[in-house]
C-alpha cells in the first residue's frame, strides 16, 4: 500500500469473528506497530488501520476466506482437481487496476449516505401482486383465475382416451 497507493490513509483488517482464532489474530494485530518499527519500517505504522471482526455472511470476509483458503492450499500443493481448477481461475485472472480519485470516492460516500436516509423514510412495499398479475387488475379476479399450471396434462389425458 505504501508504494502502490501512497495516498492511502489506513489499511483496516477485516477478520471473521471466530472465538479463539480471532483473539490470536487480534494479539498479532496489537503487536504490528512495534513489529514494523523493529524490522526497520516505521513509515508503515501510520497505515495500520482498525481491527474489524465481522460475520462471515459479509461479502468481503467471504471473498478473503475463499482467496486465502485456496492460495494457502495451492502453496502447500494440497488442492484436489476441482479446487485446483478454481484456484487457476483466480490466479490466472488478468483483471485491471482501477484507481479512483478521493473526490469521486467522497462523492459516492455522500450519495450513498443520502440515499440510505431516503430509504429509511420510505414506507417500503405498497402491495404484493399474486401470480405476476398486472398492477391494474382487481384482486378478486386474480384469485379466481389462479396460475393455470398443470392444465396441459389434464387435457392431454382426455385427448388420448
Amino acid at each position: 500500500m505504501h508504494f502502490k497507493y501512497p495516498e492511502a490513509e489506513k489499511v483496516d483488517f477485516l477478520v471473521e469473528n471466530n472465538s479463539e482464532i480471532t483473539k490470536h489474530i487480534h494479539e498479532l494485530y496489537e503487536t504490528m506497530p512495534a513489529s514494523l518499527k523493529q524490522i526497520g519500517k516505521p513509515e508503515l505504522v501510520p497505515l495500520v488501520g482498525e481491527f474489524l471482526p465481522g460475520r462471515k455472511d459479509r461479502v468481503p470476509l467471504q471473498a478473503a476466506d475463499y482467496l486465502c483458503w485456496h492460495s494457502q492450499r495451492a502453496d502447500a500443493q494440497m488442492l484436489d482437481d476441482r479446487d485446483s481448477r478454481r484456484w487457476n481461475t483466480l490466479a490466472c485472472r488478468k483483471g485491471f487496476n482501477l484507481t479512483l480519485p478521493t473526490s469521486i470516492l467522497t462523492a459516492l460516500a455522500k450519495a450513498f449516505a443520502e440515499r440510505e436516509k431516503e430509504n429509511e423514510t420510505s414506507s417500503g412495499i405498497r402491495s404484493v401482486r399474486q401470480n405476476h398479475a398486472r398492477s391494474d387488475e382487481r384482486l378478486a379476479r386474480r384469485n379466481r383465475e389462479g396460475t393455470r399450471r398443470g392444465n396441459g396434462r389434464k387435457h392431454a389425458n382426455k385427448a388420448e382416451g
